[in-house]
């Protein structure tokens, strides 16, 4: 006696569905960090994004992109930022969008992570130089934390300094 089995198919729909619910359950996995950084010749800002999947123990960079416009100016500072140690971050990876510099520097002044562009080699060492509108100079140090924010958690609707949240349909 010979059994035959069936031919599996998949529609192009399902096999859609399928890789959409799975890298769903790869970004519920992954944890994301965002680095404010800003050029230091155009002085304009951007983010680099790192990823780290879940039991591992470096981020890697994900995107260098410019940052999303925040409504107030309290919902940019009230975001939450978290000190990590600067050896689990692929740093060396980031280039600036602008000047292509690939070397940052965390300026001591106004705290910004800023790209190398109009920064000096001299014999007396590295001399750094933040983005005009800062205007801080001088020699620098090794960094061994740096800060990170993360990313929104859920959606909030603020009115008279009082956050809602939005409520499920019942079926």
């Amino acid at each position: 006696m010979k059994f035959r089995l069936p031919d599996l198919t998949a529609t192009g729909g399902a096999i859609r569905r399928a890789k959409s619910r799975l890298r769903a359950f790869d970004d519920a996995r992954a944890d994301r960090q965002y680095l404010a950084c800003r050029c230091a010749r155009t002085d304009t800002p951007f983010e680099a994004v790192f990823i780290r999947q879940r039991g591992k123990p470096c981020y890697a960079l994900e995107s260098v992109r410019k940052p999303e416009p925040q409504i107030n100016q309290g919902a940019a500072s009230s975001a939450p930022t978290t000190q990590y140690d600067i050896r689990h971050f692929a740093l060396d990876a980031v280039v600036c969008p602008h000047c292509g510099e690939l070397q940052f520097t965390k300026c001591g002044r106004c705290g910004a992570f800023v790209c190398d562009g109009r920064s000096k080699r001299r014999r007396s060492g590295f001399y750094f130089r933040c983005a005009p509108s800062c205007g801080n100079e001088g020699t620098i140090g090794t960094l061994e934390t740096i800060e990170m924010t993360a990313p929104p958690r859920a959606l909030q609707i603020t009115l008279d300094n009082a956050p809602l949240r939005l409520l499920k349909p019942k079926p």
